[in-house]
């Protein structure tokens, strides 16, 4: 299982409830964090290798620079070229339109105020006391430091 709402799997699955038939049970957990641009230029170059595709430097470089180093984008641009016989910028172009949307269809299911925090931390804000006082400013009200705490926890699960 891949994705950026784990933590919201374990919530489901219970691992850390006693009365859950998979509490006491093996986990594994492999985390992948970003590539930088030498590790996922590597990393494309050699999985069009295995396959055997040619590829031209300047579309993996284009693709290496688009997609930021999230494993998960380049695999899916390599299975996409894989699938057409074809390594193309346009199918960078098209996984950059599908993580627009998908991001885009994440954010449509927080509230305004999870949008708040997630527009705080990106604006730089990374003190708790700065995170809330942009959020108060936006939303014109007091918030509650429990509630601002269900939040971040709310968004650390997803991701």
């Amino acid at each position: 299982m891949t994705g950026s709402e784990i933590g919201l799997l374990y919530d489901f699955l219970r691992v850390d409830d006693q009365s859950s038939p998979l509490y006491g049970r093996h986990l594994e957990e492999v985390r992948v964090n970003k590539f930088d641009s030498k590790k996922s230029l590597d990393f494309l170059e050699k999985g069009f290798q295995q396959v055997d595709m040619e590829v031209q430097e300047e579309v993996l470089k284009y693709a290496t620079e688009k997609l930021d180093g999230i494993v998960g984008w380049l695999t899916e641009f390599g299975h996409r070229c894989f699938k057409v016989k074809e390594v193309k910028r346009s199918i960078v172009d098209d996984i950059l339109e599908l993580a627009m949307k998908t991001t885009v269809d994440e954010l449509s299911h927080f509230s305004k105020e999870y949008v708040y925090v997630i527009e705080a931390i990106a604006r730089g804000y990374e003190r708790w006391s700065e995170i809330k006082r942009y959020i108060e400013e936006k939303e014109k009200m007091v918030i509650h430091d429990a509630e601002l705490r269900r939040h971040l926890r709310t968004l650390e699960k997803r991701g």
